[in-house]
């Protein structure tokens, strides 16, 4: 029985080890994207990829989609407790998805207590301005959300 509660624990401090290195990449990659258009684009300046597809700098102080600027103090505040609130479900449900919420919880993070606003960059011309730690937020989310439905049907289908 003790044999058996180690290597749960064992494989439980590898598969938090690995998440926590996951996230470390996330947050570098997104700051460093940050860090390259901050130096090379000026503010407002863009960059175009494609037709569809711009690198545009702009300094968001407020929130997704450039709402309620000039509050970054309030936004620091609500991102430091959501990354509590999602670093503790990470270590009651450990789930991996929340590693993506946490790394772009992080990543802009960052950028509120170290510039005073969020960069944001990828500008697909038929969608608001967003970055790197937008993305994994959403994709964690989303992937949650999937889960929650699968459960849900899957629950329902055994009729508990």
């Amino acid at each position: 029985m003790t044999l058996k509660k180690q290597r749960i624990s064992s494989s439980t401090r590898k598969f938090d080890l690995l998440n926590l290195a996951l996230l470390f990449l996330i947050v570098l990659f997104d700051q460093a994207t940050k860090y390259l258009i901050r130096t090379n684009i000026p503010l407002n300046g863009s960059v175009d990829i494609g037709k569809i597809l711009s690198f545009t700098y702009v300094q968001n102080t407020g929130i997704s989609f450039g709402m309620l600027k000039g509050f970054n103090w309030i936004f620091t505040l609500i991102a430091i407790f959501a990354f509590i609130l999602f670093g503790y479900f990470y270590l009651t449900e450990r789930k991996f998805q929340y590693i993506f919420i946490l790394a772009g919880i992080a990543g802009n993070l960052i950028d509120r207590l170290l510039l005073g606003y969020v960069v944001d960059f990828i500008n697909f011309h038929y969608w608001p301005i967003f970055n790197i730690a937008d993305s994994m937020i959403s994709i964690g989310i989303v992937w949650i959300i999937l889960l929650s439905v699968k459960d849900t049907r899957t629950t329902l289908k055994k009729g508990y």
